[in-house]
């Protein structure tokens, strides 16, 4: 008889876990399909938008990003690259004038909010949470996104 309810109650708990398990899915599926539509936002979008976490590196960009600051792909290559590297980069071809590029990434590195380049493009900085931030780049068409 013990044994009975043993597996009674086994089988009940399985059951319950595989409940859990198909709800859990289902949210997960329902999360993909949500990031798939903002990612899709963000690709369209004709601003660059960067995304910078606490320990300063850019961990979201869009297409547009690359097209108006003029940035090889390659730079994003791994996913994320540090607002250091990506300064340096500008400051290396001369974005930031002429002069030693460790004073130019300095310059700007120590500039709150950091601003990752000075083409033809207004920057705005918004502070999205306090571990990190979200910058857009627009052509300078004298019209500033919200």
């Amino acid at each position: 008889m013990t044994v009975l309810v043993l597996a009674v109650v086994v089988l009940a708990l399985g059951l319950v876990a595989l409940g859990w398990a198909a709800a859990r899915r289902q949210e997960l599926n329902a999360l993909r399909a949500k990031c798939a539509q903002y990612e899709a936002v963000l690709n369209h979008l004709p601003a660059g938008v960067t995304l910078v976490d606490a320990s300063l590196n850019v961990t979201l960009h869009n297409a547009a990003l690359l097209e108006l600051m003029d940035l090889p792909a390659e730079l994003f290559a791994r996913g994320s690259i540090s607002l250091e590297a990506l300064v340096r980069y500008n400051a290396q071809r001369g974005e930031y004038g002429a002069g030693p590029v460790d004073a130019a990434v300095e310059g700007v590195m120590a500039q709150r909010p950091a601003t990752p380049g000075s083409r033809a493009a207004s920057p705005h900085h918004s502070q999205v949470s306090p571990s990190g931030g979200a910058q857009g780049m627009s052509a300078s068409t004298g019209i500033r996104p919200s």
